[in-house]
């Protein structure tokens, strides 16, 4: 969580923002509380830091949202993808070439938003070319494109950028080790690329938000990568300690 914090207090600077790390850190443990708990959490708690950060005195609030999570996403993808090349077997080759071009693709739009002028100046082209479609994006974008145009100023350097994103694997990594810290209290050998695999997936499950947290449903995406990572009765132990059952 302090890691979180962090990345969101590095983002904001980027955009001109300096907040303070205490009221921050409060932030994002209330936000990361209401998307734990409530159906839909997650559009909720972006919504309560989007107002929070706006408070902040942040004009780029939802600049700042979509760069933050386009980090966070690019980081996890990296992870999951780590955990294809570690596992080596199983699913692993299999899901090797299409995370590459999901974690390319993060990548790129992290880096897209260290320019907001220019990708909004790429919407506008495609308004203008791209008939109906081209309108129906700008109805959904209209927000965005407004504060880019309001961050002409805004530079990003690459370092900034380099530090939000290793902050967000810090946070994913930690949350990661957790989970493969439960196959050692079940004394079970710690598969460390399926728990990559599975952790990625069931953080991606769970933001559809059907339950609260994506409760049941990150249990079940986790039991079946690791299942078809061929771990099979050792993925016992992650779904007995994340339901609260003793192995």
């Amino acid at each position: 969580m302090p890691a979180l914090a962090e990345e969101q207090l590095v983002i904001l600077a980027a955009g001109g923002v300096r907040a303070v790390r205490w009221r921050m850190s409060l932030v994002t443990v209330a936000s990361n509380a209401i998307s734990a708990s409530v159906p839909a959490g997650l559009a909720l708690s972006e919504g309560y830091s989007f107002a929070r950060y706006r408070r902040f005195g942040a004009r780029p609030a939802v600049w700042s949202e979509l760069a933050a999570g386009a980090i966070a996403f690019c980081a996890l993808a990296a992870l999951a993808l780590a955990g294809a090349v570690i596992a080596g077997s199983g699913a692993g080759p299999v899901l090797l070439p299409p995370l590459a071009v999901v974690c390319a693709g993060s990548a790129g739009a992290m880096i897209l938003l260290r320019h907001p002028i220019l990708l909004a100046a790429g919407l506008d082209w495609t308004e203008a070319h791209a008939g109906p479609a081209g309108r129906a994006l700008v109805r959904i974008t209209g927000g965005f494109r407004q504060a880019a145009r309001s961050l002409t100023h805004v530079r990003p350097p690459a370092w900034s950028w380099a530090v939000a994103w290793a902050l967000s694997a810090l946070n994913w990594l930690l949350d990661a080790l957790c989970l493969g810290l439960s196959f050692a209290a079940a004394r079970a050998p710690i598969p460390v690329g399926a728990v990559l695999h599975a952790f990625a997936g069931g953080k991606v499950a769970g933001s559809v938000g059907v339950t609260p947290g994506g409760m049941g449903i990150v249990e079940g995406v986790m039991l079946a990568i690791f299942i078809a990572g061929g771990v099979k009765e050792r993925a016992r132990a992650p779904r007995c300690w994340s339901t609260g059952r003793s192995p």
